[in-house]
């Protein structure tokens, strides 16, 4: 009997206590010894949905290969495989990273961490169908959402810093990505959940706002509360826009979650008393005029945001009406 044919018979009787049998018997380490070598030329979408089903087991995961992300990694760099394929790839690369044991992995700073980092902006890229342009895109955004998640989760580790320091390699590139480009406007809600996550203690924050940290955040939100004025004024004001001109909007939901999201890093780095002087030095107060000046759906938690960031900024500190005074003057100021 060959291969392929005893995995149609595994998953035709895919039921749970039979997935659980397969389990026992070694079906994930036999898939995943398949598509692991390198003259592998099979139905990769097949063997990835079987693995799929085992994998939603915790017993599946705790037998997965250690070599497993680096398996599903490599088949996602190919840059061959289609979309579903690529899906599926992704799907269980999050299943796996669900885990104490692979996150591990990742934390050992041998470039896993950095390879997950390509999978997210690989989302953008992924092959969809003109025909279905927008589910196809749905699915690809629900997956690089769930990617962000696991790499947020990673983040919250204690030593995450130490195998990836702020000023390395891979914190560079979630740095940039602050640096917002039109169209990857969620990159930027990922660095914020990443920086968000390692500042959980005063001396990470510390370091955060020694990097500068802060400005970028500062900048993020004045530039992202701009786009979100002029999309809608551009929908109250109906006229004929060119296919270019509307690509380059950011979508109103997209720009309340950046701005959300700096908010929410910015309010981590304000708890400390040692960042509060640079923060209203560095343009906090100008930072939350601005969101309290945005009139749209969905603002109003950015409204309390604001509020929230303000409210954190100056309380503990040693000279408490100079923030005030600077807040009044820059919510009053038109300047």
């Amino acid at each position: 009997m060959s291969d392929y044919r005893r995995l149609s018979i595994i998953a035709d009787s895919f039921r749970e206590p039979s997935q659980l049998a397969a389990i026992e018997k070694g079906a994930c380490q036999t898939l995943f010894s398949f598509i692991d070598t390198a003259d592998f030329s099979g139905d990769l979408d097949y063997f990835l949905r079987v693995l799929e089903m085992l994998l939603t087991h915790d017993a599946g995961k705790a037998v997965a290969p250690d070599s497993a992300l680096e398996t599903l990694l490599g088949h996602l760099e190919t840059g061959q495989e289609s979309l579903d394929t690529a899906l599926s790839l992704i799907s269980i690369i999050i299943s796996l990273l669900t885990t104490h044991r692979f996150q591990a992995f990742v934390l050992k700073g041998d470039g896993l961490f950095s390879r997950i980092l390509d999978a997210i902006e690989k989302t953008y890229e992924l092959p969809v169908d003109p025909e279905n342009e927008a589910k196809d895109k749905s699915l690809a955004a629900y997956a690089r959402n769930q990617l962000t998640e696991m790499v947020g989760d990673i983040a919250t580790e204690p030593d995450f810093l130490d195998s990836h320091p702020l000023g390395g390699e891979a914190m560079k590139r979630v740095h940039g990505w602050l640096e917002i480009k039109p169209g990857r406007e969620e990159l930027a809600v990922a660095a914020c959940m990443v920086f968000g996550n390692v500042g959980r203690s005063d001396e990470a924050c510390a370091k955060l706002v020694q990097t500068g940290l802060h400005l970028l955040l500062f900048k993020v939100v004045e530039e992202t509360v701009a786009r979100f004025e002029e999309s809608v004024k551009r929908a109250r004001e109906p006229k004929a826009e060119t296919e270019s001109e509307m690509k380059n909007q950011s979508p109103g939901a997209v720009s309340v979650a950046v701005i959300y999201a700096a908010a929410g890093v910015l309010k981590n780095l304000a708890i400390s008393s040692q960042n509060k002087k640079a923060l209203v030095d560095g343009g906090s107060f100008r930072a939350i005029r601005r969101m309290l000046t945005m009139e749209g759906v969905g603002v109003a938690q950015l409204w309390y945001s604001a509020v929230s960031l303000g409210r954190l900024t100056i309380i503990n500190t040693c000279e408490p009406l100079t923030p005030l005074l600077l807040l009044s003057h820059k919510l009053i100021s038109p300047s």
